[in-house]
């Protein structure tokens, strides 16, 4: 993880404009639409408590925050699930 931006700094300095534009585009497009249902009901299932404990755990250890949540989602089934 240490050498993870360096890295990054060396493949992007590497790519042309056109590599650039396109690697841009895909990032847009990563970071403004979400995965389709089934991958988000995979995601919930396999990581959505792990990324909520960690969200609580660092709220608090960063502002001194207690977070309470309550999470809601379909699984691949359509069933909605929750836990809190």
């Amino acid at each position: 993880l240490r050498r993870y931006q360096p890295t990054m700094t060396a493949i992007m300095q590497r790519l042309n404009e056109k590599e650039l534009q396109e690697a841009q585009a895909k990032a847009d497009k990563w970071t403004n639409h979400a995965p389709d249902a089934a991958v988000q009901a995979k995601t919930a299932k396999k990581r959505g408590e792990k990324m909520v404990k960690n969200f609580a755990k660092e709220m608090f250890t960063q502002a001194g925050m207690r977070v309470f949540i309550l999470g809601s989602w379909k699984d691949e089934k359509g069933s909605l699930l929750t836990s809190g």
